[in-house]
């Protein structure tokens, strides 16, 4: 799943949600937020907080994994034997699980959410 949206990510927590047979109020709970709060992200609501955004994610165990394609141009070039790599844009991406999701911007400060 590529997330390039609020809608991405919203479908994700709601599929996450469900997967594990939580309620809507149960997420709130565990993600401390209120109830209507959790129904505004399933609804991608593109002005919530990325903060609590975070908790919401966290609470359902999706891990979240930052980096540049900088970064990944190099690990790559490491592991074949190759000096140095540049990658031509600064985009990011967010890693949940096995998957990779592309990103416009990210914040270290922001991943770090654990």
């Amino acid at each position: 799943m590529k997330i390039i949206s609020v809608r991405d990510i919203a479908a994700l927590v709601k599929q996450e949600r469900k997967k594990r047979g939580w309620t809507q109020a149960e997420l709130a709970m565990r993600s401390g937020v209120s109830r209507d709060w959790i129904i505004a992200l399933e609804k991608a609501k593109p002005t919530l907080e990325l903060g609590l955004v975070l908790r919401a994610v966290k609470a359902l165990g999706i891990r979240l994994d930052a980096s540049s394609n900088a970064d990944n141009m190099r690990r790559i070039g490491s592991e074949r034997g190759i000096d140095s790599l540049v990658a031509p844009d600064t985009s990011r991406a967010i890693n949940l699980g096995k998957d990779t999701h592309s990103v416009n911007s990210l914040n270290e400060d922001e991943a770090e959410y654990s």
